[in-house]
């Protein structure tokens, strides 16, 4: 199972590209029916006036038949950058109704705004999924001079999200594949 969470929720003064998403399966052998896998945010805040970075609190959490699971928070590693992942599991049955939700907190120069919880219904999807791996490389393209910098001066393991001298953010539940990839490209 695997989803990402869209935000159909927006603060009037602030904005957020990317987001929650988690990947889990579930091996009744090995895991006795519970899903076990990764839970976490990747995203950009900033203020929709001035498109300057925004400080942000981002949390994810699983719901199941509308119950609160399993909470997940990051905020900025970055002036308007928070990203983050942690090992996530929980027990649901083939017609649990199985949710990723999100809320974010903004503290930005229009003050103190905070998104409501934003839960949406499962997906299954290829992980990542195109439109979204899409965006973030996008994303990531625009940003690089900024990114790239910040994130090497920032190097260091975070708990799964391991930035290397480079500026290159791996998220260990994805793989070893960069989702930042800085200069030298591939190294």
């Amino acid at each position: 199972m695997v989803v990402c969470a869209p935000v159909a929720y927006a603060s009037p003064s602030y904005t957020i590209s990317g987001g929650c998403f988690f990947d889990t399966s579930s091996q009744a052998p090995v895991t006795n029916g519970d899903y076990v896998g990764g839970i976490g945010d990747l995203s950009v805040t900033q203020d929709k006036a001035t498109q300057l970075p925004v400080s942000a609190t981002v949390s994810c959490k699983i719901a199941i038949n509308g119950l609160d699971g399993p909470i997940f928070s990051s905020s900025d590693i970055a002036p308007g950058v928070q990203v983050g992942a942690d090992q996530v599991s929980f027990t649901a049955s083939d017609t649990d109704v199985v949710q990723l939700c999100q809320k974010v907190e903004y503290n930005g120069l229009n003050g103190f705004e905070t998104d409501p919880w934003d839960c949406q219904a499962q997906t299954t999807l290829p992980f990542p999924p195109p439109v979204v791996y899409d965006a973030i490389n996008d994303l990531m393209r625009t940003l690089e001079p900024l990114t790239c910098a910040t994130f090497a001066g920032l190097a260091g393991d975070y708990g799964g999200v391991i930035i290397e001298s480079d500026g290159d953010v791996i998220v260990s539940a994805l793989g070893n594949e960069p989702i930042n990839d800085c200069p030298p490209y591939g190294a």
